[in-house]
């Protein structure tokens, strides 16, 4: 092989290797950026988003291996021992930037099959739970409904106790012009009851007067009744004793 094809294949190498070093450092620092921002791009919670991230970063890892194996397979022929050196390092560096990027993915990967098994848990508790907490709220409902009707019956009875009080004071003030009246008519009623027994002790008095002039008076009549019966016993004793005497003359007898 001539001297100047081999320094222009090492040359070309050289420039070649450096191009997809350059490349792959600059998508190393792309990559560090992205990672030490990524509430700018990404949100925490977005974790599809980053596993589309990492997976076309490693996609273009794996197209910088590719080109680097070409650029191997076009440089076969090279064999010096700085180009061994820097195929090992830039291989070794992206197989730990693969390695690094897969690790970051299943670690994502397992955050979201945890992430999607708590919504999983979380849909089932709500599963259970609303079917619950509308039953919870029909009840509450009809409790409502009927805290309303009493209400609304109390209301109407409270209506209906205060008609009914209305009444109750219109009657009692009615009851109690009655008794005032009845009161006087009591009083004015004593007082004739007053004057009536004194008039009835009056009366009594004059009437044990009379009974007493009356019981003189029957007296006074047995005693000449008594009189009476003796004058008339006299009489007929007399006369008893005229019968017997004989007039002399007949002149006599006629007198």
């Amino acid at each position: 092989m001539p001297p100047h094809s081999s320094n222009t294949r090492t040359s070309t190498f050289s420039r070649n290797t450096t191009a997809a070093t350059s490349s792959l450092k600059r998508r190393q620092q792309q990559s560090s950026f992205a990672s030490s921002k990524p509430a700018t791009k990404r949100p925490a919670w977005d974790i599809r988003g980053r596993m589309q991230d990492m997976e076309d970063q490693l996609q273009d890892n794996e197209d910088t291996i590719h080109n680097l194996e070409k650029y191997r397979d076009s440089l076969r022929g090279v064999n010096t021992k700085e180009m061994i050196l820097q195929i090992s390092k830039t291989k070794a560096d992206l197989k730990a930037i693969e390695k690094k990027n897969r690790l970051e993915i299943e670690g994502l990967k397992d955050k979201q099959l945890i992430h999607e098994q708590e919504l999983e848990d979380k849909k089932l508790i709500y599963k259970v739970q609303i079917p619950l907490l509308e039953e919870e709220i029909k009840q509450a409902k009809r409790e409502l409904l009927e805290l309303e009707q009493q209400s609304n019956q109390e209301t109407i009875d409270h209506a209906q106790l205060q008609a009914k009080a209305v009444e109750c004071t219109k009657a009692f003030k009615e009851l109690k012009m009655q008794i005032k009246e009845l009161m006087s008519r009591t009083e004015h009623g004593e007082e004739l009851l007053a004057e009536r027994e004194q008039l009835i002790d009056q009366e009594t008095k004059e009437l044990e007067k009379e009974t007493e002039k009356l019981d003189k008076l029957r007296q006074k009549l047995k005693e000449e009744e008594r009189l009476r019966h003796h004058l008339e016993a006299t009489v007929e004793e007399l006369k008893a004793k005229a019968r017997d005497v004989r007039p002399w003359k007949g002149d006599a007898a006629s007198d």
